[in-house]
């Protein structure tokens, strides 16, 4: 049973080089929540990564050290940056919706979670997509859709968050396209399915090289070198395979008497 409305997922990988980011994000998560006990933080720490766990301990402000669900856990190093995270978070949170981000972002919006509350109420399933401080992607055109997904907890791809085919940074381009489907015939005819789009109405920010917000350090510079899924594929073999299983996912709810 959930006790929690939102678990937020934030992978936290080799800090040696970043600016001192994650202090910022989590008071911005707390300090804008309406009811800070409907929030819990899951941190994903790569394993025996001290330096990086060292500084999310002391990253956590003063006012936050109780009081407040902050959990960290491990994961063994991957060539993935974020699946490994948001695959574990999923499946370790407590909240009726896991919203995965990372430490340079930042909840703008006061009062996000009632918002959600309010905008996902009487919504059955809901998968939920909620924009980042460039509505459309990245200012170049790239990557035209939601960075930080949020997703309900009843969302699932064969008992997991995520295909286990996806090798790359892109998770959130997969659940772009995953979402873009199912908010279509034939899911939306039987109103079983709904993606409720929170751009609008909630702001975050985030602090990416991309938007020369900081200097790339060595993680993106390694980023630069894996594979997307908008590269070469305008639908990728992934996305395929999860239309298949949500076409028979679909069938048998709507069948059931």
């Amino acid at each position: 049973m959930t006790n929690k409305l939102i678990s937020f997922v934030v992978p936290v990988k080799r800090v040696d080089s970043r600016p001192p980011m994650f202090a910022e994000c989590i008071a911005s998560i707390f300090d804008n929540a309406y009811d800070k006990d409907s929030i819990e933080v899951l941190v994903g720490i790569d394993k025996g990564d001290t330096t990086t766990i060292k500084y999310v301990k002391e990253s956590v402000p003063e006012r936050y050290r109780s009081g407040v669900v902050i959990t960290l856990f491990e994961r063994p190093i991957s060539n993935n940056f974020t699946q490994n995270f948001y695959e574990a978070g999923f499946r370790l949170a407590n909240g009726d919706f896991i919203w995965c981000i990372g430490e340079d972002v930042d909840i703008l919006t006061k009062d996000y979670d009632l918002k959600i509350r309010e905008a996902t109420n009487g919504h059955h399933n809901p998968y939920v997509t909620v924009g980042g401080r460039y509505i459309n992607g990245m200012p170049d055109g790239r990557n035209a859709y939601c960075n930080f997904p949020l997703i309900h907890r009843d969302f699932e791809h064969q008992g997991s968050l995520l295909p286990k085919s996806i090798n790359s940074w892109g998770v959130d381009a997969y659940l772009h396209h995953v979402f873009e489907w199912l908010n279509k015939p034939p899911y939306t005819d039987h109103n079983y399915m709904s993606t409720i789009d929170l751009r609008e109405e909630i702001e975050i920010r985030h602090r990416s090289h991309h938007f020369g917000d900081f200097v790339e350090d060595d993680l993106y510079a390694e980023q630069k070198q894996r594979y997307s899924l908008d590269e070469g594929r305008s639908i990728p073999l992934e996305v395929s395979n999860s239309r298949e299983y949500f076409y028979t996912k679909y069938l048998r709810m709507v069948s059931c008497p």
